[in-house]
C-alpha cells in the first residue's frame, strides 16, 4: 500500500495514512455477491455445542432442586 502526503507536511502523519486507507477502500472493487461462495453452516457448530454444554448442567441442577 502506498501512502501519499495529502496534507503537504513533508512526512507521513496519521492523517495521511487514514486518508490513504479510506481512498483505497472507497476505490476497491468487491466481487459480486453471486460469485462469492456461501458460508458453510458447519463453521457455526462450535457456538451451538458450547450452548448445549452450558444448558445441560443448568437443566440438571434445576431438576435436582
Amino acid at each position: 500500500m502506498r501512502f501519499i502526503d495529502y496534507n503537504g507536511s513533508g512526512g507521513l502523519d496519521p492523517q495521511d495514512i487514514a486518508t490513504s486507507i479510506a481512498v483505497e477502500e472507497a476505490t476497491r472493487e468487491d466481487e459480486p455477491a453471486e460469485k462469492s461462495t456461501p458460508r458453510q453452516l458447519s463453521s457455526n457448530v462450535g457456538c451451538a455445542t458450547m450452548a448445549a454444554f452450558m444448558a445441560l448442567p443448568i437443566l440438571a441442577i434445576l431438576f435436582a432442586l
